[in-house]
Formats: structure tokens, C-alpha cells, sequence
């Protein structure tokens, strides 16, 4: 057991002492419910299943935005660029995370096992600006160049 796994809510600590209980006694105590965290880690996987279906819209209106879009370049690439924010906080979320830890060194890796459901949503909406991006780029190209 690793002393830093559940640093959000004092697992380690509980799981320590299931584990003296187990050996001790020969029988574990109940688990403790978690049905806040369960019920976040579901809002957090439906959250991630919604930008799945805005992002499949958004791929398939990005003729429609590039079209609207091609006289104003500067307006176009402006309105781009809040779509790098995601991927850029999915690849930097570990120092986030070490700062509100209070200065702590946290691997990337381990974001991904204190905060799976979170993790899960972050990179599919970091997909989904990534997937919208390129769409968006590509017809812009394309209605620049002349050609539906």
C-alpha cells in the first residue's frame, strides 16, 4: 500500500487500519459509503459523454462556421483559440494539482489514479476541442482556397 494513495480524503489512513482490523481480529470492518464521490464520479462520466455529442456536433456544423467565418480570418483564429485550453490543462494538470497540494511533486500518472472520472472528462473534452479544431481549421482552409 502506498502512503500517498487518497490524499483527497484520507484513505491511506483508513485502509491502514482495515488492514491492522483484517490481520488483528481475522475480519475487516464494513466499508465505509461514499455515495458524494460515487455520485460525482457519475456526473463526471455523463459531463464526459455530453462533450462527446457537443463535439460530434461540432465537427459536423464546421462547414457552416467556416463559411460564416472565412472573410474575417483574425475574427476566425480568435475564436479558435479557447479550444487549446483544454489540451493544454490535460497535459499540465499535474502541476495544478502539486499547487494545490501545496507545492507537492505529482506525477501526471498519478492525477490519473486520484481522479479517474475527472481524468476521463478532462481528455475527452481535450479530444473534443482537439477533433473540433481540426475540423474547423480544415473547412476554413478549404472555404479560403475556394473549394466546398
Amino acid at each position: 500500500m502506498m502512503a500517498n494513495t487518497g490524499m483527497a480524503h484520507g484513505d491511506a489512513q483508513a485502509i491502514a487500519q482495515a488492514l491492522t482490523a483484517l490481520i488483528e481480529e481475522g475480519e475487516a470492518p464494513p466499508a465505509p459509503a461514499g455515495t458524494a464521490l460515487l455520485l460525482m464520479d457519475a456526473a463526471f462520466l455523463a459531463l464526459a459523454l455530453v462533450v462527446a455529442a457537443a463535439a460530434w456536433r461540432g465537427v459536423r456544423r464546421s462547414r457552416r462556421w467556416a463559411r460564416l467565418r472565412a472573410a474575417r480570418l483574425p475574427w476566425a483564429v480568435a475564436r479558435l483559440l479557447p479550444l487549446a485550453l483544454p489540451p493544454l490543462l490535460l497535459a499540465e494538470v499535474h502541476r495544478v494539482v502539486g499547487f494545490l497540494y501545496r507545492g507537492r511533486d505529482v506525477a501526471w500518472v498519478q492525477v490519473c489514479y486520484l481522479y479517474p472520472a475527472f481524468m476521463v472528462l478532462l481528455a475527452a473534452t481535450a479530444l473534443a476541442c482537439v477533433a473540433v479544431a481540426a475540423a474547423r481549421v480544415a473547412r476554413l482552409v478549404r472555404e479560403r482556397a475556394g473549394r466546398p
